[in-house]
């Protein structure tokens, strides 16, 4: 057995003082931590998948929560275990941005739709208790592994046959990650690109009967909640142990007065055991930035 791999005794300290963020996750059903230490097996782990990342140095901090869990770290609060932690964790090497704080929200041993329905209406909760405004949803799917094989074989075949119309540094950023083009084009913008990305494969169409059946119930859950919500299909994930739903909130700060990114999140239901552990724990996640004048340590 490998050392990492023992049993730690060491337990995820319950925040005991909660400000106005922490105290809305709670209310939502989040157990508000102490954010744990990312360590060197962790960033090990990650190492091959962080270019991948959305956000900074995501895979070390999820894997960071694997880690604790199969560790049994988190035996000592409800289960199944819902967090909430600052942003972002000892031993990342993010940069704090300084009219922004940010916060997590992770739900583990979840598969059901249920999950991504309360992560994304506690996000929306939060911000919109920040002061975020002209908010709404950007939504997709890239389903199971079966699913997103289907999907990458089409999206392979269709810049292959496009290949033509893309600069040689777009067509080395295609060979290292077939996914990450999609954001490259999607930045450049122009009339040819966005035609070019409106005849990508979409990736809802690869998704099979039970990937399909996931998705249909976390809209039906937004529209419950009467969450605005609509399909990007260009929202694409970390492609390494990414599953089913990936989601961001866009909204206006309004001291900034422009759109931005206020969240970012997805299932990573394949990340423990392509990490080495030995079984895959269903697991979604949030990360979100809020104006740090509305919410004071």
């Amino acid at each position: 057995m490998k050392k990492s791999d023992k049993k730690e005794t060491v337990e995820s300290p319950i925040l005991k003082e909660l400000d106005l963020v922490s105290k809305i996750a709670f209310n939502y059903g989040f157990t508000p931590i102490v954010a744990p230490k990312i360590i060197d097996d962790d960033r090990a782990r990650a190492k091959t998948w962080k270019t991948s990342d959305t956000y900074i140095n995501e895979s070390e901090e999820r894997l960071t929560l694997m880690r604790l869990f199969q560790n049994m770290a988190f035996a000592h609060i409800a289960q199944p275990p819902m967090l909430y932690m600052k942003k972002p964790f000892p031993g990342n090497d993010i940069k704090k941005k300084s009219n922004y704080l940010s916060c997590g929200l992770e739900i583990l041993n979840v598969g059901r739709a249920s999950a991504e329905a309360i992560i994304i209406n506690t996000a929306w909760a939060i911000l919109s208790e920040c002061g975020c405004d002209d908010m709404r949803i950007e939504i997709n799917s890239i389903g199971d592994k079966e699913s997103f094989s289907k999907s990458e074989r089409e999206l392979h075949s269709y810049f292959r046959n496009n290949i033509h119309k893309l600069t040689p540094e777009m067509r080395q950023k295609f060979k290292e990650n077939n996914l990450n083009i999609i954001s490259s084009v999607e930045k450049m913008g122009g009339k040819e690109n966005e035609e070019f990305l409106a005849n990508i494969p979409k990736s809802v169409s690869s998704l099979t009967e039970s990937s399909r059946e996931h998705f249909k119930e976390v809209l039906e859950f937004l529209e419950c909640l009467k969450l605005p919500y609509q399909i990007n299909n260009n929202l694409v994930p970390n492609k390494y142990y990414s599953s089913h739903t990936i989601f961001e909130i866009k909204g206006i700060i309004e001291k900034s007065g422009t759109e931005i990114t206020l969240c970012a999140g997805g299932r990573y239901n394949y990340l423990a055991k392509r990490a080495g552990y030995k079984k895959d724990i269903p697991a979604i996640g949030a990360n979100i930035i809020y104006p740090k004048i509305i919410a004071p340590c």
